[in-house]
Formats: structure tokens, sequence, C-alpha cells
């Protein structure tokens, strides 16, 4: 005879929940596994120091109207890692590089010995990239002599330096007439007695110079360097050819102080940054826009 179930036979709430939990933990691994191998690129400090190797002295978001107090706190926070870089080290020549064109080296250079300037520091600013310097044009000045005139003999290097109008302590160096084999400039004596001099008048000497996966430049250039910058561009370039310049730099002996993480898109990673640049934007002590002050108690 057939008997009566004690029970329903379906569903199998405890099968279909541990299913379920099995289905949504494998989904959410796979989905982040998948997403990881599909950016290969660079979108936070953590990227940079896991898979470079390299410490991130400063993280710049992208330029805004309201972000610029961002920004320059971003930069100074950047010139506050450089010192402590090169504390103990006497180390007054540093390369600014990246690894392909575009990621904002020049930018950042320019802007880099900037706030070390208005931070009472006497800089020097060269335009080392001999492929397509720009310098030049940020400071609006025509590029007929510069760093090759000198080099090559043909100028002093007080004949060639530019100032900047309202950085008083800044001093620039454009690139000059192109050479047809930028590399053998960098390897002559005079390039490296220009450096030795420059020591001697300035406290900071900060050189432009064509990207590392694209030529051999910077590669010679950081032979005669203290200390090396990395730029790399926020969701740009590509982890592997980053990791490849950094190797390619080490080879050479110069430190690598670190590495800028360049263009944050705060819109797209704002869970992750909005914390961190709230920080500046309201101000240490949390200052808030257009908030009243409360009035005083006197004493007594």
């Amino acid at each position: 005879p057939a008997y009566p179930p004690k029970g329903h036979f379906s569903p199998n709430v405890q099968r279909t929940v541990m299913l379920s939990l099995f289905l949504g933990l494998f989904m959410g691994v796979g989905l982040v596994l998948g997403l990881d191998y599909l950016d290969q690129t660079l979108r936070t400090p953590e990227h940079v120091e896991r898979y470079v190797g390299l410490e991130t002295l400063s993280a710049m978001p992208k330029f805004t109207e309201d972000n610029a107090r961002v920004l320059r706190e971003s930069f100074q926070s950047l010139r506050t890692a450089m010192i402590l870089a090169s504390r103990g080290e006497k180390c007054q020549v540093a390369m600014v590089t990246s690894a392909v064109p575009a990621e904002g080296k020049t930018t950042i250079a320019f802007n880099l010995a900037k706030v070390f300037a208005t931070g009472g520091h006497k800089v020097l600013l060269i335009d080392a990239d001999l492929r397509k310097p720009r310098i030049h044009r940020i400071i609006k000045t025509k590029n007929v002599r510069g760093l090759t005139s000198v080099v090559l003999g043909e100028r002093r290097a007080s004949e060639v330096m530019h100032n900047v109008p309202d950085v008083p302590n800044l001093e620039v160096i454009t690139s000059g007439p192109l050479p047809p084999n930028p590399p053998e400039l960098f390897g002559k004596l005079t390039f490296k007695g220009l450096l030795d001099e420059a020591r001697k008048e300035y406290d900071w000497v900060l050189i432009d110079t064509p990207p590392v996966a694209s030529v051999t430049d910077p590669v010679m250039c950081a032979q005669v360097c203290d200390l090396v910058l990395l730029v790399a561009q926020y969701g740009s370039t590509r982890r592997k050819v980053i990791r490849e310049a950094v190797k390619t730099l080490n080879r050479t002996g110069t430190p690598i102080a670190g590495a800028v993480l360049n263009q944050i898109d705060i819109e797209r990673d704002h869970y992750y940054y909005s914390g961190y640049y709230n920080y500046y934007r309201y101000g240490y002590y949390g200052y808030q826009p257009n908030q009243p002050t409360k009035p005083t108690k006197k004493a007594g």
C-alpha cells in the first residue's frame, strides 16, 4: 500500500539555499577575476604597488574648477614625498618620465617645479625630451636655443635660461633644436658637466625626458641623475608595459623614488577616492564651505 508523505517533496529549501550560496560565490569571484583580467590598467595606488612594485607618491585627479584645491594639495604632497625620498642621499637631480607617451609627465614635471619654487627652493627645469618637446609651449617662449645648444658647446647655460613669470625661483632650459641622434647627447661629458654645475647653483634640477618604452633617451639620462619619478596615467597604460619600463630603469642603477598616478577619474571610482579627496576639499579641521562661524564667548 502507498504511504502518505510526512512532508512536502518540493522545494528542498536546504538544497536550494546551498546551491544559491555556492553559485553566488562562484559568480562573484569569477566576475572579479574576469574584470581584473580584462582591465590590465592601473586604477588605484594599491594597483601600482601590487603590479608594478613602486610606491605611489601622489594621486592626481583630473583638473576641474571644483578640484583645483585638491590638485594643488596633491602636488604639495608629491613635493614632500620627493624631499623625503632624497633625504640623506644628497639627491638634487630628478628625472621625470613615463612608460608610454601622453601620460602627463611634462605637466607633472612643470607643476612640480613650480611647487618646489614657491616653497622656497631654487629650481632648474630642463626639457630633455628631444623628440617632442613641450615645455617651451607651456612657458610661451621660442625654442631657438636650449639644451642641445649647451651640450654641443654653442652656448653657455646662462645664455639659454628662461624665467617663469610670477615664479622667481624657477628657471627653465628648453630643448633647443632637435638633434638627429638624441641618445648621443646624454652620453656627452658636457651634459654631465651641465648637471654638475646645476647641483652647485640649484636646490632641485628636474629633467623631463621621453617615455621609456619608446626610445633609449631616458635610459641614458637616468645614469647621470639621482632619482627617477615615473608617471602612470589612470586607466590607460597596461601593467605589463609599465613593469617592463621599471625593469629597464632599474638596470641603470638610479633609484626610482616612486610613481605618480595621474588623471584620476573621481566620478568613475567615486567609492574609492571620495573619502580621500573630501579630506583635502573640506580641510583637515573639518571646514565646510559657506559654514557660519559660531561666536566665541568672552571669558568672565
